[in-house]
């Protein structure tokens, strides 16, 4: 199956290297913002087009496995060097889902960043499906038939927060001591089972979350919202009978 783009972004970027090419070239004595205005709209979408050109997108699933020219990818991806790849809604993106590769170890050459939803491994947000011609149930249909047990759809897993976090260091992020702090305190009191422990850690964290600190070196933003999020959800689940 070949996945194939949508265009509507490349009408807009000739619409938009038209109009900047325009106030360039048929304006009267432009003035210095409408020169600098053309010349980035210009450069930038000139620049998109000619990467259309010269690497042009590729997203093929078949019985060898993904032919993809995304991601900043140009190789085919047999399926046994594939661990896993995930449906899912990364945060601070569309909603449209995405396509997640958890690659085999040592396949890739290069940073993973996005947790899985299913398992927390890391992967590669490879394809937002929003930018597609295909439905998502034409394009998971073809995971599931080529790839079998590795496709999984992770749009409604939720990961047990219960476990404890790694989060990534980043410029600009929660201050650590802070995080540290309210990981702590609701895990004790998931591992408490006691509701009414629970209850209160969980408006003391909800709380906290309005007004957490930014250090110049701190914990990954998007990871630690994304994390205390299925916290706050645990903690909001009522325990299970304790056994004996």
């Amino acid at each position: 199956m070949d996945v194939t783009q949508k265009r509507a972004w490349l009408v807009m970027a000739v619409g938009f290297f038209l109009f900047g090419l325009s106030m360039l070239v048929l304006t009267d004595e432009p003035g210095v913002l409408t020169v600098v205005g053309g010349v980035l709209l210009v450069a930038f979408n000139g620049w998109r087009l000619v990467t259309a050109v010269v690497r042009p997108f590729r997203f093929r699933i078949d019985a060898d496995g993904l032919d993809v020219r995304v991601a900043g990818l140009r190789r085919t991806l047999a399926w046994h060097e594939i661990d896993a790849i995930v449906l899912c809604r990364p945060a601070a993106t569309g909603p449209a889902p995405w396509l997640l590769l958890v690659p085999a170890a040592g396949v890739l050459d290069r940073p993973l960043t996005e947790p899985s939803p299913v398992d927390g491994r890391k992967g590669l947000l490879l394809l937002d499906l929003g930018t597609v011609r295909q439905s998502v149930d034409e394009v998971t249909a073809a995971l599931i038939r080529f790839g079998g047990g590795r496709f999984v759809d992770g749009r409604q897993h939720r990961r047990p927060a219960s476990e404890t976090p790694s989060f990534t260091t980043a410029l600009r992020g929660y201050d650590q001591r802070q995080i540290d702090e309210l990981v702590g305190q609701g895990l004790e009191a998931f591992a408490s089972g006691v509701p009414t422990q629970r209850s209160a850690v969980r408006a003391q964290i909800e709380s906290a979350r309005t007004d957490l600190a930014i250090s110049l070196r701190g914990y990954d933003i998007a990871e630690v919202d994304d994390y205390l999020d299925r916290l706050s959800a645990d903690l909001a689940d009522e325990p299970g009978p304790r056994a004996g």
